[in-house]
């Protein structure tokens, strides 16, 4: 129960806030992060979908990675929680490792 009803509030305050965002004052942006903070605690869709996103667009990442210094400490563990997964095979690697290895004769 509590969950859905963290996802209900969390999508109410992200479409308020985007809806808001044309406002001189910021408090649309302020609105809508505090709803996605909402979704991500409460959705693992949205928590995958922002982690795909970070992992697609590193620059914006690495905004998020910079910016999330400066959060409260419970809004630093809701971004936590999307950071992406690294890769750390490159593509291929597997593939030539197995080339590499000498057969017996």
């Amino acid at each position: 129960m509590k969950r859905i009803v963290l996802s209900v509030t969390g999508s109410v305050l992200f479409v308020v806030g985007i809806i808001l965002i044309p406002m001189p004052l910021p408090i649309g942006a302020i609105i809508a992060i505090a709803g996605l903070a909402l979704l991500i605690h409460s959705n693992e869709f949205v928590r995958q979908t922002i982690r795909n996103w970070r992992q697609r667009y590193p620059d914006i990442n690495e905004k998020v990675r910079r910016a999330t210094v400066a959060l409260p400490k419970p809004l630093q563990r809701v971004i936590r929680r999307t950071k992406p997964v690294i890769n750390r095979h490159k593509k291929g690697a597997s593939k030539r490792a197995f080339t590499n290895q000498s057969t017996p004769n």
